[in-house]
């Protein structure tokens, strides 16, 4: 018993209470009458008290401890996201600078469309005029034939008739 009691701080009066670095079991329980408990009932509420303390504080070291891991792998996630984030913003502006060329070319594209629409119906205008005319053509080229055949007959005749007159 003088082992525990030679271990601990007791304190048995309220000077040497307001001295003490920290108040012990001893001089917190007091009996009925108004007197402390007999110094072993003390000395082991006292000894409990230490224990549950020094449990308390090595379980708050051990998760203080984890705590401080998790801090330190959660900077080491958050410099690896930093450095995700701006490749990620590098590549969105990259895409970005790539979709405003592909408008850019489907704005031109889309200006030749038109260009090569109109075209196309002016060239379709023109075939219809042009086959039209082709086939106004081919009847006067059909008659010029004829023409030219009866002329060509004309003049053999004439010839003949001339060569043996």
């Amino acid at each position: 018993m003088n082992d525990m009691r030679d271990r601990f701080v007791f304190v048995h009066s309220k000077r040497q209470q307001a001295k003490a670095s920290f108040p012990c079991a001893e001089s917190w329980y007091t009996g009925a009458n108004g007197r402390n408990v007999p110094h072993f009932f003390g000395s082991a509420l006292n000894y409990i008290g230490l224990h549950r303390t020094f449990r308390n504080y090595r379980q708050c070291q051990i998760k203080k401890k984890d705590l401080e891991q998790d801090v330190a792998t959660l900077a080491t996630e958050k410099e690896q996201l930093g450095t995700e984030t701006k490749s990620l913003e590098k590549r969105k502006a990259e895409l970005e600078m790539g979709n405003r060329w592909i408008e850019r070319t489907i704005t031109k594209t889309k200006a030749a469309n038109e260009q090569l629409t109109e075209e196309n119906a002016q060239l379709a205008k023109n075939k219809k005029l042009l086959v039209e005319y082709n086939s106004t053509l081919k009847e006067t080229v059909v008659k010029m034939i004829e023409e030219y055949k009866g002329l060509e007959t004309s003049k053999e005749k004439a010839l003949k008739g001339g060569v043996g007159s």
